[in-house]
């Protein structure tokens, strides 16, 4: 199984970071759902469905990273 880890940063940025099952020394981190691959996209989806997040995907920022997911509020707090 491979190490997969989903953080909220400051700001409400998102971080996928995951490890490759076949290589332990080839690791990703990345701040939009759109450059993860399969099958760990849809373990992050699943992260974000279970955490009640809200998120606009692929917002362009000013700053590094320039473009990521951002956690805009929970599904609780939007009604």
């Amino acid at each position: 199984m491979a190490r997969e880890e989903l953080t909220k940063l400051p700001g409400g940025v998102l971080r996928y970071s995951y490890v490759l099952d076949e290589d332990e020394a080839t690791a990703f981190e990345v701040f939009t759902l759109a450059d993860v691959t399969a099958p760990y996209k849809q373990r992050f989806l699943d992260e974000i469905r279970e955490q009640d997040w809200i998120v606009d995907f692929g917002r362009d920022l000013q700053e590094s990273p320039f473009r990521a997911d951002i956690v805009i509020c929970t599904s609780d707090a939007a009604f």
